[in-house]
C-alpha cells in the first residue's frame, strides 16, 4: 500500500449477539404487548358499563317517573336532578373516607378495595330496600342514598 492511498475504512463492531434473537425474547415482547391490549380493552369494556348505569339518571330515570310512578315531567326532572347531585357528593364524599382510611390503616388496598367494596353492598342493599316502596318520593331517598354510597 502506498504512503498516498487513503487509509481502509475501520471494520464496524461486531454485534453482541450474532444471529437472529432468541424466540423467547420476541414471544415475550408479544406477550407482553398482548397483556397490555387486553387490559387496555377490559378498562374500556368496563368503563362503558360505567358510564352505561351513569346514563341511567340522567336519560331514563325521568321517563321511570312519568310512565310508572305518574309524576308530571318538571317533578321528574326535579327528582332525577336529586339522584345525580346524591352520586356527585357521595363520589366526593367516598373519595374523603378513602383518604381517611388510607392516613388511618396505612393499607392502599383498605382504602381503596375495602372502601369500595364495602360501598358497593351498602349501594345494592339500599336499591333491593327502595324497590318495594310505594311512595315515590320516599322510594327515591332510599335510592338516592344508594346512590350516594
Amino acid at each position: 500500500m502506498s504512503p498516498d492511498a487513503p487509509a481502509a475504512a475501520a471494520a464496524p463492531p461486531a454485534p453482541l449477539v450474532a444471529g437472529p434473537r432468541p424466540a423467547l425474547v420476541s414471544r415475550g415482547r408479544a406477550a407482553l404487548f398482548a397483556l397490555a391490549v387486553l387490559t387496555l380493552v377490559l378498562l374500556y369494556v368496563q368503563q362503558g358499563f360505567r358510564a352505561g348505569a351513569n346514563r341511567l339518571f340522567d336519560l331514563w330515570m325521568p321517563t321511570y317517573y312519568q310512565q310508572e310512578r305518574e309524576l308530571t315531567k318538571e317533578t321528574a326532572a326535579y327528582l332525577s336532578a336529586f339522584l345525580q347531585a346524591m352520586g356527585v357528593v357521595g363520589g366526593l364524599a367516598g373519595g374523603m373516607l378513602s383518604d381517611e382510611v388510607l392516613r388511618r390503616t396505612g393499607s392502599l388496598r383498605a382504602a381503596r378495595n375495602g372502601v369500595a367494596l364495602l360501598s358497593l353492598l351498602g349501594a345494592v342493599a339500599l336499591y333491593s330496600a327502595a324497590y318495594p316502596l310505594t311512595n315515590v318520593y320516599l322510594a327515591t331517598l332510599v335510592f338516592g342514598l344508594g346512590v350516594f354510597v
